[in-house]
């Protein structure tokens, strides 16, 4: 690392990302196990009993890198659908309160499977577009329940915006953006500087290219704005120390967005599990 570092001469912008990539998701602990995958004729992948690091990187390798929807709860006839984003440096598993929420009320759960370390945002938002549009060709009109989780709720965002865009919205959508950075995070404007070989070599650096509020991703992310038939909500933490939900700018994109905005006193990797755990702790905010 120290010779990279050098040869790199970035060192500053070096140690930026990597605390960028570890602060994002706040899952880098995650458990390596194993899982089994059966492709259901639609196209989403049936997995247990869940996906950590290991079985998300089995399934992007099985799948040519690109991401998938995961059924983790095939849930009750005519259940609700709910469907999972999680942040960097995080998997499916990361967002496993809302699994286990799923579990007690019956609910059919999908989480979406992508390239979180070494992938670009609107690869990942092209792929959630997809699988989703083949969710509501199976089934038109199917309500979805969308969560997502800090760097997931931009690849949510856009996905929407291009669905939306090519008249791919084929139902509801009740959108809930946990953390999310919606205008972007200052320190990733170092990953524009960050040589090709570093972008390959450590994670986070790639999507980093899309995080930064200079970033193209960023300027269609700000465009889109509200979407017919999408009920969106913001839950933000009030420790937050990547998120701040009083700037100018994330309150211009939750505007565009129509989205109700609500605040717990809850740090970014905790908003998830605070959200299940005690959504009356979530005050809506003016």
């Amino acid at each position: 690392m120290d010779r990279l570092t050098r040869g790199a001469r970035s060192a500053p912008v070096l140690a930026g990302l990597l605390g960028m990539e570890l602060v994002l998701g706040g899952c880098a602990g995650v458990p390596r196990r194993g899982a089994s995958f059966a492709t259901l004729p639609g196209g989403e992948v049936v997995a247990a009993p869940v996906i950590d690091e290991a079985a998300e990187r089995s399934l992007l390798e099985a799948h040519g890198g690109h991401g998938v929807l995961v059924e983790l709860l095939a849930g009750q006839p005519g259940a609700p659908t709910r469907v999972l984003v999680h942040g960097i440096n995080d998997a499916p598993q990361g967002m496993q309160p809302m699994v286990d929420e799923g579990r007690r009320e019956g609910h059919r759960v999908l989480a979406f499977a992508y390239d979180d370390q070494f992938g670009r945002l609107g690869d990942a938002a092209d792929d959630l577009a997809r699988a989703l549009r083949a969710q509501w060709a199976r089934q038109p009109g199917l309500r979805i329940h969308l969560e997502a989780h800090s760097m997931g709720a931009r690849v949510a965002v856009v996905a929407l915006g291009r669905l939306h865009a090519d008249g791919g919205l084929g139902g509801p959508v009740d959108l809930d953006l946990l953390a999310p950075p919606l205008a972007g995070v200052a320190g990733a404007e170092g990953a524009r500087r960050a040589p090709g070989f570093l972008r390959d070599a450590i994670a986070g650096i790639t999507p980093g290219l899309d995080m930064a509020p200079s970033s193209e991703f960023q300027a269609e992310l700000a465009g889109v704005g509200r979407l017919p038939g999408v009920h969106a909500r913001v839950f933000v933490g009030a420790r937050d120390d990547i998120v701040d939900a009083n700037a100018p700018a994330f309150r211009r994109i939750v505007e565009g967005l129509g989205a109700e905005l609500f605040q717990a006193d809850a740090g970014h990797a905790e908003v998830p599990a605070r959200w299940v755990a005690d959504r009356a702790a979530f005050v809506r905010v003016p």
